[in-house]
């Protein structure tokens, strides 16, 4: 691998955690934002997917409860961001029974750090508010 790419590829990495960094804190302040709702309307909130999640991204299925789903770079390494109104393991569980092959790598703090078992696809899991925040990096098209 040449210096410049070792370069683009060091920023690009950058970019991706000042934007994780930046989703992660709006998440914070909208879940600390949020009324308090009824019941009813939590399970009715949590039956649609919201309007800025695609189906899938990269091949990765994106959680039909997906919301705020932030997609920050389209090109490789592609990385988006989004909200699931579950518990993190239940996002775990989920996204291990969807046809990706994923490899627990660690745990620091409250963030799960997941990886396909080729390598490419990275899934990092953060509890947020009452459900959790899900970042999917992919490296290269698969």
């Amino acid at each position: 691998m040449t210096q410049s790419k070792k370069l683009s590829s060091i920023f690009s990495i950058a970019k991706y955690l000042t934007y994780v960094l930046v989703v992660f804190s709006t998440f914070n302040l909208l879940a600390s934002d949020t009324k308090s709702s009824s019941p009813l309307e939590e399970n009715n909130a949590k039956l649609t997917r919201d309007k800025s999640c695609p189906l899938e991204f990269n091949k990765i299925k994106i959680h039909e409860n997906g919301k705020l789903c932030q997609i920050f770079a389209a090109d490789f390494p592609a990385s988006m961001v989004f909200y699931v109104p579950i518990t993190p393991d239940a996002a775990i569980n989920f996204y291990k029974n969807v046809g990706i092959e994923l490899q627990h790598i660690a745990k620091i703090k409250d963030r799960t750090l997941m990886k396909s078992k080729d390598n490419n696809t990275t899934l990092i899991f953060s509890a947020d508010g009452k459900g959790t925040q899900i970042d999917i990096l992919v490296r290269e098209k698969a």
